[in-house]
């Protein structure tokens, strides 16, 4: 696992990379979604984690996502700097 904070003039960058396999491009889009588990994960879990960090993010209106890299999956999401 990596952790990474850069930021610009207006805003803080966060990403965190897990090492491993890529998710399956059809399934991203449903990991913010409650109790959505991949079958092929080799971890136990309710599948709320994502959609708790989604709503969370939503509220606030901040941007957020994921992508396949090599290597493994990237999370990200972004907060304004207030002033």
């Amino acid at each position: 696992m990596r952790l990474e904070l850069t930021a610009d003039d207006e805003t803080l960058h966060f990403s965190i990379f897990n090492q491993g396999r890529p998710i399956p491009e059809n399934d991203l889009p449903k990991i913010w979604t409650k109790f959505y588990r991949d079958s092929g994960a080799q971890y136990s879990g309710s599948g709320l984690g994502l959609s708790i960090v989604a709503q969370i993010l939503s509220m606030q209106k901040l941007p957020y996502g994921v992508e396949n890299q090599k290597d493994g999956v990237c999370f990200w999401f972004s907060i304004p700097i207030v002033e």
